[in-house]
């Protein structure tokens, strides 16, 4: 019986922390018509994503905004 209610605790917490979380995301449209591959945040503010055809996207305010920029 312990068991079973240690389990359920554990269980309780984990699916708590995983809803909070689900909040940080936010739909966003790109802006392009490529398949993205990956993103990279190199901090807090300044990232980058990849995508097909050579698609790059810059952000330096956290992702609020993401600006194309042409591969060298």
């Amino acid at each position: 019986m312990k068991t079973r209610f240690i389990t359920f605790v554990v269980f309780s917490v984990l699916i708590m922390q995983s809803i909070g979380y689900s909040q940080l995301w936010v739909y966003q449209t790109s802006g392009t018509a490529q398949h993205l591959n990956d993103v990279y945040m190199f901090d807090a503010s300044s990232g980058w994503i990849c995508g097909d055809a050579g698609t790059l996207l810059k952000t330096v305010n956290g992702g609020q905004n993401w600006t194309q920029v042409a591969a060298t």
